[in-house]
């Protein structure tokens, strides 16, 4: 095959920055032996909003925690409450938001996660779950959620991101998606919200952007959008959240902005989360107190200083300049997140402390699970609360586990997170927070838990109370319940002081109220009643009418109406609704579809069409097809984690699984049964409302334990060439291991040739030629896995591709993609050569 510059360059206009950023990451894991880069205070732990970074002695850089975006940088999407090493020759990280950066000791910069308005600067706004080359040279950085700051190794600082302040520095308010020059001779810079601060080789003080509360320290309020000189003779500079730090060469440590300097008693005003400072504008550097050795600049709301005695000592509040909450002379590095904090103490060890949602503590367990759990076997439907859940298995036995506080699971029942039968013989259920009504098989109707005003749970029995006789329907949903009867009797009792009892009035029901004729199912939420007659009407009914009498809102009754034709099922949750038609579309509905002059607050919404082929939809916004495949029809947290995978806003719905037959979903989490009976859950698990132990959400100072990650396989293969840079000839050759090529495993996996070039742009060689790496369906050179001779490049002139890496190594997996994936986790591949 035969490739000339002109074709190269072709190809190369139609490579996607994404597919750059998957592939670059191949390179992440060589270790480069290279001289260290001049780093000014290099910081080796770093804390996201729900994800940590840490650096060990030997150079490894370590991530944990949140993974929706990328940010720990191994490749996929996954959680992870234990330390992965992403790669090694690394000496400073950094985080903020969803994003992280790190510099390796070879001064290259690189970033991964959240790319949303380009922040990560590779000039593209494309997530990366894999480190992505920023630039070279690098000896120190500083981000915040909005723009970063870096300075190379000759004192030029650099910026990107966000510029709506001119926070950037670059004289404009323009954003920017990659570095840009902002000026030479820095020593240390530190990005702020708005605003950044920064201190030259020479001492001087410089900021630039949002001044609106004084924090430039210019003696104004004017923004600027060019770094301005403040002061002289200083060290470090730290930029917060409208206030700014300096520390002096002699110790001494200055602020500025919305500040309460000491010896003042700053005023309290009064808001709407109650009495809270509001110190004044000091739009000047003045002196808060000496004796301060260091400021530490992980973080973006608070401020850490460093004492000459060598304890690091946190400032108490966003304003006030009074040092609080010493961490200790063992302390030599804090990172200070939202709700945790990341520490790595003189003798090397790492530490954390606070909120573990996601793992990012790195203890090994969370109080949450981010990939689908089996529960049980033998399951025909499950149902799901705030709390706590209840499943049927075939044989009607119900079983309960989670939190019981209300007693919604049975008087016997305490808190479990391992399901325990509590009954036999049901049929159906319908849960909330407070209590549960289930029919029996033989048609009466049950309830049990606290008893809510109205409810008709009657004596607020835990044991449970007998309802009535001859159900075969139930829903219940903020304080109202709906049965149908099995002669088709549709009946509501409950709260009503809105009228949503569908009886006319506004009189609260203790007991079953008939409400109409011919009804087959029922369903609600907390803005309406839905009920499908036998015909496949639906009928729907809301709040009455709101008027204010006596400074008090009062509503009129209401009945329901028809309001749709040829429905097969209802579900309903929170504001939202879905109907599926007997063709198998399935619709949203918002809550101008039941009232549309009355949506009580709520935004109104038209029927959106979300798609066909479906068979089962549950009201938080779950969805089964007739295939079995299980779809989000959402962008919550708790669909996501099924998934193992990020969903932008754009993305609903979304496949999440396969072989499915009944859904349900609570307050971030998922339960759901299989065709097969075998009950699955994933997400929240705080209270054990996924039926397994769940890990802790909340621990004090505890060491990080990093796990040595297993020795790569060798890749048996090399790539060899002939004539001259003008006229090259390269073939590679691979050998996969015979443990890879009998039998069926041989059609079981692809083979990768890999072309990165200098500038980051990533070919893969196909049968059909080179073509640029595509970040959704990755290219190999064909399935099935061999040992293979291949020509890469036959007589090209190759002068403008020096510096250009060639990989070679192969996956196991069915598809190329699966392959790719497969390659990246076991590390399967090699550098091959470097022209």
């Amino acid at each position: 095959m035969h490739y000339n510059n002109t074709l190269l360059r072709a190809v190369t206009k139609r490579l996607l920055s994404a597919s750059a950023k998957l592939a670059i990451g191949l390179t992440f894991w060589v270790s480069l032996a290279l001289p260290s880069a001049q780093a000014a205070t290099p910081q080796r732990v770093a804390v996201g909003y729900n994800h940590t970074l840490a650096i060990t002695s030997d150079g490894a850089l370590w991530t944990w925690g949140d993974n929706g975006y990328g940010q720990l940088g191994n490749g996929n999407t996954i959680v992870s409450a234990s330390p992965i090493k992403v790669g090694t020759g690394f000496v400073q990280a950094h985080a903020t938001g969803d994003r992280s950066f790190a510099i390796k000791a070879d001064g290259t910069l690189w970033a991964w996660g959240n790319n949303a308005q380009g922040r990560l600067g590779d000039g593209s706004s494309v997530h990366a779950n894999l480190p992505v080359l920023i630039g070279t040279g690098f000896a120190y950085m500083n981000t915040t959620e909005a723009h970063t700051l870096a300075i190379k190794s000759d004192g030029t600082l650099w910026a990107w991101g966000t510029n709506t302040y001119g926070q950037l520095g670059t004289g404009n308010t323009t954003d920017t998606k990659r570095p840009m020059l902002v000026g030479s001779g820095f020593a240390q810079a530190n990005a702020g919200l708005g605003h950044s601060v920064a201190v030259k080789t020479d001492g001087t003080l410089w900021a630039w952007g949002l001044n609106s509360d004084g924090q430039l320290g210019d003696g104004t309020t004017t923004n600027t959008t060019a770094p301005v000189q403040i002061g002289s003779g200083m060290r470090q500079a730290f930029a917060g959240y409208k206030i700014s730090y300096a520390l002096r060469a002699d110790g001494a440590l200055f602020a500025w902005g919305r500040v309460c300097l000491p010896g003042l008693v700053c005023p309290k005003v009064s808001g709407p989360f109650g009495p809270h400072f509001s110190p004044p504008i000091e739009p000047r550097p003045s002196l808060v107190s000496g004796g301060w050795l260091e400021l530490s600049t992980e973080s973006d709301y608070s401020t850490l200083a460093k004492r000459n005695d060598g304890v690091l000592v946190r400032f108490s509040g966003v304003f006030d300049t009074s040092p609080t909450e010493v961490f200790g002379a063992e302390f030599s590095e804090v990172a200070l997140g939202l709700n945790h904090t990341a520490t790595l103490k003189a003798d090397g060890s790492f530490w954390t402390t606070g909120s573990n949602a996601f793992g990012k503590l790195g203890v090994g367990s969370m109080p949450a699970v981010f990939l689908p759990v089996q529960i049980g076997t033998g399951f025909q439907s499950v149902v799901a609360s705030v709390i706590h859940a209840l499943a049927i298995q075939t044989d009607g036995s119900l079983w309960a586990w989670g939190d019981n506080m209300f007693g919604a699971l049975g008087c016997s029942m305490p808190q479990s997170g391992i399901p325990t039968q509590i009954g036999g013989g049901f049929a159906k259920i319908s849960t909330e927070q407070w209590y549960t009504f289930a029919i029996k098989t033989d048609g009466t109707l049950w309830a049990w838990g606290q008893n809510p005003p109205g409810s008709g749970v009657g004596n607020s029995s835990s044991c449970g109370s007998f309802i009535g006789s001859d159900f075969a329907e139930i829903a219940t949903a903020s304080y109202r319940t709906l049965g149908v009867k099995t002669d088709g009797s549709l009946w509501a009792w409950g709260t009503n002081g809105g009228g949503q009892v569908g009886d006319g009035t506004t009189t609260d029901a203790d007991q079953p109220v008939k409400i109409g004729e011919e009804f087959t199912k029922v369903a609600a939420n907390m803005a309406a009643s839905y009920a499908l007659k036998a015909d496949a009407s639906l009928w729907a009914w809301e709040l009455g009418e709101a008027r204010v009498e006596n400074g008090l809102w009062k509503f009129s009754g209401t009945r329901p109406r028809q309001i749709a034709t040829d429905i097969a099922q209802v579900a309903a949750n929170g504001t939202q609704a879905y109907v599926i038609t007997r063709q198998g579309a399935l619709w949203a509905l918002g809550c101008s579809a039941v009232n549309a002059d009355n949506c009580n607050g709520v935004e109104k919404k038209d029927p959106i069409l979300l798609g066909q082929g479906y068979a089962q939809v549950n009201g938080q916004g779950l969805a089964v097809k007739s295939d079995g495949s299980l779809w989000s029809l959402t962008t919550t947290n708790a669909l996501r984690f099924g998934s193992g995978n990020n969903l932008d806003a754009e993305t609903a719905p979304h496949k999440i699984g396969e072989g499915y037959a009944q859904v349900t979903a609570a307050n971030n989490y998922v339960l759901g049964v299989k065709r097969d009976g075998t009950l699955w859950g994933w997400g929240a698990n705080e209270y054990g409302q996924l039926g397994q132990p769940h890990g802790p959400s909340q621990l004090p100072f505890t060491p990080v334990q990093f796990q040595s990650a297993p020795t790569p396989p060798t890749v048996n293969g090399e790539i060899a060439v002939a004539g001259s840079p003008q006229n090259l000839t390269m073939t590679a050759s691979l050998v996969p291991d015979p443990a890879h090529t009998q039998g069926l495993m041989a059609s079981q996996g692809n083979m990768f040739f890999i072309a990165i070039l200098p500038d980051g742009r990533v070919f893969t060689n196909t049968l059909t030629g080179w073509l640029p790496l595509d970040n959704v369906k990755r290219e190999s050179y064909g399935t099935g896995l061999r040992k293979a001779l291949v020509n890469l490049l036959i007589g090209v002139d190759t002068a403008d591709l020096k510096g250009t890496h060639i990989y070679l190594g192969y996956g196991l997996g069915n598809t190329a993609t699966e392959s790719w994936d497969e390659m990246l986790a076991s590390q399967r591949f090699k550098l091959g050569m470097t022209l």
